[in-house]
């Protein structure tokens, strides 16, 4: 009872000063919610389950539209590896995420996990969907370059092979490779 279903990509974000929508009158699933009127959204281990840059992209347009002005948005995302593997990625997320209208305001780098808080600083929400690319995982390559090596000319698909499994297992959480201490 105390959790509340929402389908955060289609929710319908409204203006605060004309929804009917207060928040003590919320009823699951929540469709639609003000505008500017949270604090605090944080995202934590889910961004990297999105199966596309575009739906984690339209996940941060989301919670701008959300937030109260210089209110935070924290974004914890996995990292099994070593202290810079994933560096990449992580400079990428955070130059889209500040497009939008946020500013860094923290970063740390636990064993595990990245954490990365952000400010909204600007009332408007710069969206160029252009950007949304920069929201990318690892994951996002291998399954491209998967699908073109599994196609076939007649559009049929193959399995496989062994290395490509054992290439994609390598990313998974908690997998520690042979190449690594």
């Amino acid at each position: 009872q105390d959790v509340y279903q929402c389908d955060f990509l289609s929710l319908k974000v409204e203006d605060s000063m004309q929804t009917s929508c207060p928040l003590a009158n919320l009823r699951s699933p929540i469709t639609r919610l003000p505008s500017c009127v949270f604090n605090v959204i944080i995202f934590c281990l889910l961004l990297e389950y999105f199966p596309s840059c575009h739906q984690r992209w339209r996940c941060c347009v989301q919670a701008h539209k959300l937030l109260a002005p210089n209110g935070l948005l924290l974004v914890i995302t996995p990292d099994s590896h070593k202290q810079h593997r994933n560096s990449a990625m992580i400079r990428s997320w955070i130059s889209a995420i500040t497009s939008l209208g946020f500013s860094k305001w923290k970063y740390e780098k636990l064993e595990h996990i990245h954490c990365i808080v952000f400010r909204k600083i600007q009332d408007e929400c710069s969206v160029n969907d252009d950007i949304a690319d920069l929201m990318f995982i690892h994951q996002d390559a291998l399954e491209e370059s998967s699908q073109e090596d599994a196609s076939t000319e007649d559009g049929l698909f193959i399995e496989r092979n062994d290395e490509q499994i054992r290439q994609t297992m390598l990313e998974l959480p908690g997998f520690v490779s042979d190449s690594e201490d």
